[in-house]
């Protein structure tokens, strides 16, 4: 009985970290579609100290292709460096 009960609460809580991962995906959109890279990986790039497109590629493992996405990506990282005007 009791080792019922540890998988099913195993697999509860798999499904629940999965449920997470989604949810916190389907929040996020891509900002290069050449390399599916999207504005969440960024923004943790930038808490991370990455300042340029750059540094984030290399961090990435890619490189840009068509580039459009290059002043967005600058446009995140710069942003997350500006201090959270809610708290003051």
């Amino acid at each position: 009985m009791e080792t019922g009960l540890a998988q099913a609460c195993e697999i509860a809580y798999s499904a629940n970290d999965i449920h997470s991962q989604t949810t916190a995906a389907a929040r996020s959109m891509f900002v290069c579609s050449c390399n599916a890279l999207r504005d969440s990986e960024i923004r943790e790039l930038a808490r991370e100290g990455v300042t340029s497109v750059r540094q984030a590629y290399d961090r990435c493992g890619c490189r840009p292709i068509c580039a459009r996405c290059a002043v967005g990506i600058q446009e995140i990282l710069d942003e997350a460096r500006l201090p959270d005007r809610r708290t003051h």
